[in-house]
């Protein structure tokens, strides 16, 4: 595949980094996670995984967001496959905002465009947005939070024609990555071959 680009969506802490790291090992992908842009600016404002963010942050990641895939768009490999990650709900304008931006960006050059809304339960969110390499990452790990966000938010499917959904609940991420590069890999045949 060349010109391929996945787009994974789902709540924070369902797997989403874990799963795109095993698509790269699985095949020829490149990472772009949202904390390659997050983490440019969290490290001068995040203390704690339960801390309200100041609202400039947001506005300074959506500024170098739109740098970012305008450099794509101006001067990046179309060759290149991409995974990238998003934590976005469905019911949350900004959070379609920034869906609509990414899918419009990455609309042009790519061959594939697929968006995949990674679910999986409460019970499991919630032990997975506790591990320690979150921290390092300097991701949200606060179980109260992840408890609001099911309760009050769904995840943001795409009515994109590639769209895939996938439950992770009882996959690793070995086995979620198979699945999304077999949808990718068909996706590809049918409108690049």
């Amino acid at each position: 595949m060349k010109g391929v680009i996945i787009y994974l969506v789902g709540f924070p802490g369902v797997g989403k980094y874990t799963i795109s790291k095993e698509i790269c090992k699985q095949a020829d992908f490149r990472l772009y996670d949202n904390h390659t842009l997050n983490n440019v600016f969290f490290p001068f404002v995040r203390e704690g995984s339960g801390q309200q963010l100041p609202q400039a942050v947001w506005a300074a990641i959506r500024s170098l967001r739109q740098q970012a895939f305008n450099f794509y768009n101006e001067h990046g490999n179309p060759d290149f496959n991409f995974v990238l990650t998003n934590a976005l709900a469905e019911d949350d304008p900004v959070d379609v905002t920034i869906y609509e931006a990414v899918e419009q960006a990455f609309s042009k050059k790519p061959k594939a465009f697929i968006p995949v809304t990674v679910m999986c339960s409460e019970e499991e969110n919630i032990k997975r947005v506790q591990g320690a390499d979150r921290s390092a990452r300097m991701k949200s790990g606060n179980v109260a939070e992840i408890t609001e966000i099911h309760k009050k938010h769904r995840p943001l499917v795409s009515k994109h024609q590639n769209a895939l959904q996938l439950d992770v609940s009882n996959l690793e991420a070995n086995e979620a990555a198979e699945i999304i590069l077999t949808h990718a890999r068909k996706i590809y045949e049918e409108t690049c071959a």
